[in-house]
């Protein structure tokens, strides 16, 4: 449900399921006061980044954010590096501090992370080579919110 608070009242709107065509609108005046600020924001999200890339060299056991996003809903998160020795992190923030929640060195060179919850993601390429420079292409699709 998505809720926004006017200045004078709340207007709560229900997300719709798929294939459904009418959404239930609660509005409860207060003073006629309506300028809108978002209070919270849920559902699944609709609108997807598809084949997004970036290309890189990565020296050295070094890593570096290959892209960052913050969703309010929930979503599906797609990545796929193509690289000799590149490795990718998919990486959530939880409780100030990043964790990973796919890691393509220990699950393989293309992730599939459905039903991922509103937060802040990014996604880091790292080389775990202790020489040499490797080159690597990352596509992936995020949600937008």
């Amino acid at each position: 449900m998505t809720l926004f608070r006017f200045a004078s009242s709340l207007l709560a709107i229900s997300a719709l399921p798929t294939g459904a065509s009418s959404a239930q609108v609660t509005i409860e005046p207060n003073n006629g006061n309506y300028l809108a600020s978002p209070l919270t924001v849920g559902g699944t999200c609709n609108v997807y980044s598809n084949n997004n890339q970036v290309s890189g060299t990565l020296t050295a056991q070094s890593a570096k954010v290959l892209a960052s996003w913050s969703v309010r809903c929930t979503g599906v998160v797609t990545a796929n590096m193509i690289s000799i020795y590149g490795r990718y992190q998919v990486q959530m923030l939880q409780n100030g501090t990043w964790g990973y929640i796919f890691d393509s060195n220990t699950m393989g060179s293309s992730a599939y992370l459905p039903n991922l919850p509103p937060g802040s993601y990014r996604i880091v390429g790292y080389n775990p080579q202790t020489t040499g420079s490797v080159t690597f292409t990352l596509t992936y699709s995020s949600p937008l919110s």
